[in-house]
């Protein structure tokens, strides 16, 4: 029989502690899962391994009693195991799988922790139940991920959203909201328990909330820039503009002589994310020239760039 190396298996050392082996399996169960190994034996045999090795290594009695056997000897991988040197003779006799008792672990694990194992049959301090997986990893949970564009405006007021997924059941709308004030990056669970009813039992979907810029509208953090354009004169003497913006009508005074990539700045008219921050607005003024010119305009234009030429001539 071959000896389980649990802590190799993890990877972890003998002096772990239940945070860091924790830690460590949930990292390489999601490597070696099947949903993301499809078809491959040889990751299905190692999510297993790492299952079996986390069954004993995060239940505190069971790592205690499995370190019991180790002790004074330099077990390492897979060596070979002669049960009947441990005071572990007899146990191929008293227990045989039949097909229909085929066990999720290796012989090593059910000759220790199985119904007929040593620490069951001598010392009784398991419980009476068959050991599997613990029982929140009796049936892997599956993670899809997908990703839902929205708006700054949806993000600031919130939004509800429809996404199909196909998967072995089918294709299926999930239906879920997005609360107000989210920030781009922000992953949302749904799952059947959050009260989404065509999530499968045991399927958690992460949607990660990605917020769009817009032409003329962005998001900086929780600040927005918003653009603005001007006539030059406007920018030159100065003027003053209402602006809408996520429902809000926002007066902004332009100073005399603006340039363009100038920025003006709004306290607490910018974005208000989920703890309540409130970010500024800022105002990028960018300076436009009308396509078509009137004959006044044109003779303004004309004049002023006479001026300008002698201005030039004087400096």
């Amino acid at each position: 029989m071959k000896y389980k190396d649990y802590y190799s298996i993890l990877g972890v050392d003998k002096s772990a502690s239940a945070q860091d082996i924790k830690k460590t399996y949930r990292k390489l169960a999601k490597l070696y899962h099947p949903d993301k190994n499809p078809g491959n034996k040889e990751a299905e045999e190692k999510f297993k391994e790492i299952n079996e090795a986390y069954e004993v290594l995060g239940d505190e009695a069971k790592r205690k009693q499995y370190d019991s056997i180790g002790k004074g000897y330099d077990f390492r991988g897979e060596t070979e195991f002669d049960p009947s040197s441990f005071g572990f003779g007899g146990w191929e006799k008293t227990y045989t799988r039949t097909g229909a008792e085929q066990s999720d672990f290796s012989d090593f694990f059910d000759m220790l922790f199985g119904d007929f194992g040593f620490f069951r049959s001598h010392r009784g301090d398991i419980g009476a139940e068959r050991s599997h997986l613990r029982s929140d990893q009796k049936k892997p949970r599956r993670q899809v991920e997908l990703t839902a564009r929205i708006s700054i405006a949806e993000a600031y007021g919130g939004v509800h959203k429809n996404i199909k997924i196909k998967d072995a059941a089918g294709e299926r709308t999930i239906s879920f909201s997005i609360p107000a004030g989210i920030t781009s990056g922000k992953k949302l669970k749904i799952s059947k328990k959050a009260g989404s009813e065509a999530v499968s039992e045991d399927m958690d979907i992460l949607v990660t909330v990605d917020i769009a810029e817009e032409p003329g509208l962005r998001l900086e953090g929780i600040d927005i820039i918003k653009d603005i354009s001007l006539y030059p004169w406007q920018a030159a003497l100065g003027t003053s503009i209402t602006i809408n913006l996520l429902g809000r009508k926002i007066k902004v005074n332009v100073p005399e002589g603006a340039q363009t990539d100038e920025r003006l700045r709004l306290k607490k008219l910018g974005y208000k994310d989920m703890s309540g921050n409130e970010g500024d607005l800022y105002i990028n003024i960018k300076i436009v020239n009308p396509k078509i010119l009137t004959q006044e305009q044109r003779r303004l234009y004309e004049s002023l760039m006479k001026t300008t030429g002698m201005m030039q001539e004087n400096r």
